[in-house]
């Protein structure tokens, strides 16, 4: 997911606006401001409530000529490993928060998106031995492309998959994490 916002493909109002369809680009839980990617993960009022009372101890920008891409590839090389899945894992849990708003029409609380997050984060901690790394980890001073990609079977398992490379294409890493009793396609 993370990824996918990284590459501004995610589904955002305004990315939909620009793409054609009759939608109203304006951010559906402020109201405010056009719906981007960086808007509904880092900007919006809403989102920025969230990073705050979360435990995730970032500098989360206001400047809306700042893009997610060139935010989280910061963060990416300054946060330590740990820090990084916080992040990551708050991230889903706003871009979920939004899907329910947008598609339920419910309001999801604080508490409940810091809740959705944290259950990922201790869902990865408790299950480490269905992780396999096929090389060692990469160096923090190397630049890497990861390649990430999830798959869903209802009522039966989920999983995902990444590869790591260098900038050249050079294998450096992988890892698979599969999951029977994981139930939610997003988290997959």
């Amino acid at each position: 997911m993370v990824w996918r916002a990284a590459k501004n493909i995610l589904p955002t109002n305004k990315r939909l606006y620009e793409r054609g369809l009759t939608i109203d680009p304006i951010c559906p839980q402020c109201g405010m401001e056009e719906e981007t990617i960086a808007h509904v993960l880092l900007q919006c009022e809403e989102t920025r409530r969230i990073w705050f009372a979360s435990p995730v101890t970032l500098h989360v920008p206001v400047d809306t000529d700042l893009s997610f891409t060139d935010w989280i590839s910061f963060v990416i090389n300054k946060e330590e490993k740990s820090g990084i899945a916080n992040v990551f894992n708050l991230i889903y849990a706003l871009w979920k928060k939004r899907n329910t708003w947008v598609f339920d029409k419910k309001r999801v609380s604080i508490d409940e998106t810091l809740r959705l997050a944290d259950s990922w984060q201790n869902f990865c901690k408790k299950t480490p031995s269905v992780m396999r790394v096929v090389e060692e980890p990469i160096g923090s001073s190397q630049n890497a492309i990861v390649f990430i990609d999830a798959a869903h079977k209802p009522g039966v398992r989920a999983g995902f998959g990444c590869v790591v490379t260098d900038q050249e294409g050079l294998f450096l890493a992988a890892a698979i994490v599969i999951e029977p009793e994981l139930m939610e396609p997003m988290l997959a």
